[in-house]
């Protein structure tokens, strides 16, 4: 169970994933073939930070209703 100081963070680190994975999402279509190339890889890690997050949130949610 989640104090309510953690539990914003935790959102808030879902969001800024969110986010992030968006730029990065945009940043992969550069012209510069460089920049997109590392965009790609960059972007892979942040999805999965973020998949890690969604699921620690939804964890965390359904533990709270189930008490």
């Amino acid at each position: 169970m989640l104090n309510t100081t953690d539990r914003e963070n935790l959102l808030k680190a879902s969001h800024s994933a969110d986010f992030l994975v968006q730029e990065l999402m945009s940043l992969a279509k550069a012209q510069n073939l460089l920049l997109a190339d590392i965009s790609i890889e960059i972007l892979s890690q942040a999805v999965a930070i973020k998949d890690r997050l969604n699921r620690l949130a939804t964890l965390t949610t359904s533990e709270e209703q189930s008490a």
